[in-house]
């Protein structure tokens, strides 16, 4: 087998480590505190989460951490998407929990 072949092999696995490096650089880890700000089909907000004093709106919230003034461990990235709050547009930034649990 020629060095070519043999190397070339090798890319994709070099590629793909550099995007989980670079990937997993932007998920941090910290504390947060969920709050129930109301049913969005009547104005709400829905489930949202304070961490470091700003709240933000989860992509997704587990039912069994679905619990007013709830605190969490968490892992997380923020995005740079908003959502709407009742009749406010982009009233928060998202925020992707990785992962939840209880402290």
């Amino acid at each position: 087998m020629n060095k070519f072949l043999r190397n070339s092999r090798c890319i994709p696995l070099v590629i793909g480590s550099f995007l989980c490096l670079v990937s997993c650089d932007k998920a941090d880890k910290g504390l947060g505190v969920i709050y129930d700000y109301g049913e969005p089909a009547v104005d709400g907000c829905g489930w949202v989460i304070e961490i470091n004093q700003v709240v933000y709106k989860p992509l997704e919230l587990p039912s069994t951490f679905q619990e007013d003034e709830l605190e969490v461990e968490i892992t997380y990235e923020i995005l740079s998407t908003k959502s709407d709050c009742g009749f406010v547009v982009d009233a928060f930034n998202d925020v992707d929990l990785q992962s939840i649990e209880l402290p």
